[in-house]
């Protein structure tokens, strides 16, 4: 969400051991001189990729656990896009899984409940039985997914069936664990890039990687499509500016080598000089 930001945003301190062993105490409150401005020192080391120093402990900004309305459905690929900035206004969430080879996307459409809401529809919370149908996906489709990394035919029936067998319209009430956190189970490679909102180069970026794509069967789903708020971290993906996300997965993909439909995506994503998801 456009309002939303990494977790490495929710650090409020930390305990660093620096590279002659002693040890460094950085709050939201340190600060550091750099020529004639001053910096908060935990945009260096929140997000700091081990460079500055060991990380020893953490100290996590944290919240009560809240209640979630998440409204899912199947939706032509332009449409997403036609709708995407009226959605990102309307919604605290907005997330969509493109199934590649379909022109068709899942998009979740979520937003905080309070507790009274929640027990108002509490029938329609997301049950144990839903989640059990949907940790059953990736167990069932790991064979094909396996088989289709030798026969790359087989993916656009795999994409399309899946979308059609457990992606289907449904409301879902539940805790924020619950319906924003999703188990993964199927070894994959992943990749994602960040890319700036401006001009519409995100818009562009998808587009244009759309119409590679579209060439030859060879993408597993899902291609995850989110937004993430600016941030301060000077190593974020969204620093300093709002960013769109583009991320591919290939299942079940566990040789050393990386797969060339992922060449490809990184080819095409440094030429809008994304961003890569650390």
């Amino acid at each position: 969400g456009l309002n939303l930001k990494s977790l490495s945003a929710s650090v409020y301190s930390m305990k660093i051991i620096k590279a002659d062993g002693t040890t460094l105490n950085i709050s939201k409150n340190s600060s550091i001189q750099i020529n004639n401005e001053r910096l908060s020192l935990i945009n260096f080391t929140n997000l700091s990729l081990g460079l500055l120093g060991i990380v020893t402990e953490i100290t996590l900004e944290c919240e009560p656990m809240y209640y979630v309305r998440s409204e899912e459905k199947v939706v032509d690929l332009d449409f997403y896009l036609l709708h995407l900035n009226s959605w990102n206004r309307k919604y605290d969430f907005l997330k969509a899984w493109w199934f590649p080879h379909t022109d068709k996307a899942y998009v979740y459409l979520s937003s905080r409940i309070t507790k009274e809401e929640f027990d108002v529809r509490k029938d329609e919370k997301y049950s144990a039985d839903q989640k059990k149908k949907d940790a059953e996906i990736d167990i069932k489709l790991a064979p094909l997914f396996k088989k289709s990394l030798t026969d790359a035919t087989l993916i656009p029936k795999i994409n399309q069936d899946s979308l059609e067998i457990y992606f289907t319209d449904r409301i879902k009430y539940g805790t924020s664990m619950d319906m924003l956190v999703h188990e993964e189970t199927v070894p994959m490679v992943v990749s994602e890039y960040a890319i700036t909102l401006e001009n519409d180069q995100h818009l562009k970026a998808l587009k244009e990687w759309k119409t590679y794509v579209d060439r030859k069967p060879q993408l597993h789903f899902p291609v995850d499509l989110r937004f993430t708020a600016q941030e301060d971290s000077f190593l974020s993906t969204s620093y300093s500016e709002p960013v769109f996300h583009i991320g591919i997965c290939v299942r079940e993909h566990q040789g050393k080598e990386i797969p060339e439909i992922m060449q490809a995506f990184i080819r095409i994503m440094k030429k809008y000089d994304a961003r890569p998801n650390w």
